[in-house]
C-alpha cells in the first residue's frame, strides 16, 4: 500500500512540475504584435445511424441508415507577430480554457517558439498557447544609392 501512495505522489509530481520545467527552458523573444483578427470556419459534421428491426415473427430486416448533418462554425484568432528578423502568423482557438493574448495591434510582447507551437508571454506572466501557421524571413531594406 505505501509503495502504491508513493508511485502516486511520483507521478502527481511530474505531471505538476514538467510544465513549469518547460516553461523556464523557453528561449523568449521581444517582438511586435502587428494584428490580431477573428476568423471563422465553417465544417459539415455527418453522423450516420443504423437502426435494425425486425418483425412480428422476430425476423430480421436490413438495416435503415440515417444519416444527419450540422453545420458548425468554429472560431479561430490569428496573431501576427514581427520580431526584426521573421514575422509568424500563428492561430489560437477560442475555447473557454484558452489563455487569450492581451495586446493590441503595435504593442511590445514577448514570445518563444517551440516547433510549431508558439507561446506569447502575458503581462501578468500566463502563457497564450498557438499553433503556427506560417513563417515568413523580413527581408532587409534596401540601400539607398546617392
Amino acid at each position: 500500500m505505501r509503495a502504491r501512495s508513493i508511485a502516486g505522489f511520483v507521478a502527481m509530481y511530474i505531471v505538476l512540475v514538467t510544465p513549469i520545467v518547460n516553461a523556464a527552458d523557453r528561449s523568449w523573444h521581444q517582438g511586435t504584435l502587428l494584428s490580431s483578427e477573428r476568423q471563422e470556419q465553417n465544417s459539415t459534421v455527418r453522423d450516420t445511424d443504423k437502426k435494425y428491426s425486425t418483425d412480428q415473427n422476430g425476423n430480421g430486416h436490413e438495416p435503415t441508415n440515417t444519416t444527419t448533418s450540422n453545420l458548425t462554425t468554429a472560431v479561430f484568432l490569428i496573431y501576427t507577430i514581427n520580431d526584426g528578423v521573421r514575422t509568424y502568423e500563428a492561430r489560437q482557438g477560442t475555447t473557454v480554457w484558452q489563455t487569450k493574448v492581451k495586446a493590441a495591434p503595435g504593442d511590445k510582447v514577448q514570445f518563444a517558439v517551440d516547433g510549431d507551437t508558439l507561446y506569447v508571454k502575458r503581462e501578468d506572466g500566463k502563457e497564450s498557447k498557438m499553433k503556427i501557421l506560417k513563417v515568413s524571413v523580413v527581408s532587409p531594406a534596401a540601400p539607398v544609392q546617392r
